[in-house]
């Protein structure tokens, strides 16, 4: 059975941004409560930044040369779940830093693949009309701001885990409605990776703030020491 219209979209960037907003602002935090030091966690963080600038481009640009964009982003999805569940059952800085390093490999590419395959397929209709991108995106920021204010609700100053496994069941989640989503069609999947290439250059926003936070945390930490 396929979701048809607007909402299967809508799902896939609901769940995805969601991750996003539920991991994002409290990674620091999250790190701090597994007693690394500051300048560990802005190590760690500025390393998941530089991996996303390496992974970013290089997968989607592979799933655009195989032509299977829901597949790469649904295999994608679960392996940064996958991550943030190893996140939870470590505590050592190296294999901390392993497990953040192929999360934000995993995750580096996600957006632009989502971009290009609501770009790129046939507009999805709502009341007759084609729902134009923004209302999607849109919705996905939305997402980000509720599924940060959720997870706030569940964690405290010394339990930072609901941060790790709720990143992870939306994450699964967002893999599970790329079922959902239409197929590209044929016309736009002849572009030869230039919309998917542009997608990747600017979707690189949703790395900017962990490792923007990774940064300004270790260098805040750094001017109080």
């Amino acid at each position: 059975m396929r979701v048809t219209g607007p909402f299967a979209y809508v799902m896939l960037y609901g769940a995805l941004y969601a991750a996003f907003g539920v991991a994002s602002p409290f990674w620091p935090k999250f790190f701090e409560a597994k007693a690394l030091s500051a300048q560990q966690i802005g190590g760690l963080l500025a390393a998941a930044m530089l991996m996303r600038l390496v992974s970013g481009p290089v997968v989607a640009a592979f799933a655009d040369l195989i032509g299977s964009l829901r597949l790469v982003l649904a295999g994608c999805a679960i392996v940064a779940a996958g991550a943030a569940a190893a996140l939870l059952g470590t505590d050592t800085f190296v294999l901390l830093l392993l497990a953040a390093l192929v999360q934000a490999a995993a995750l580096a590419p996600t957006t632009a693949i989502a971009d290009a395959l609501s770009v790129n397929a046939a507009r999805p209709q709502t009341a007759g009309r084609p729902l134009e991108y923004g209302w999607i995106r849109g919705a996905g920021s939305v997402a980000f701001v509720l599924g940060t204010l959720a997870v706030g609700q569940l964690i405290t100053s010394t339990d930072l885990a609901p941060v790790a496994w709720v990143n992870a069941i939306l994450l699964i989640a967002a893999a599970g409605a790329t079922a959902w989503v239409p197929r590209p069609v044929a016309q736009a999947s002849s572009c030869g990776g230039l919309r998917c290439g542009r997608s990747v250059r600017s979707s690189q926003d949703s790395g900017v703030p962990i490792g923007y936070g990774g940064f300004s945390f270790g260098l805040r930490q750094s001017r109080n020491a």
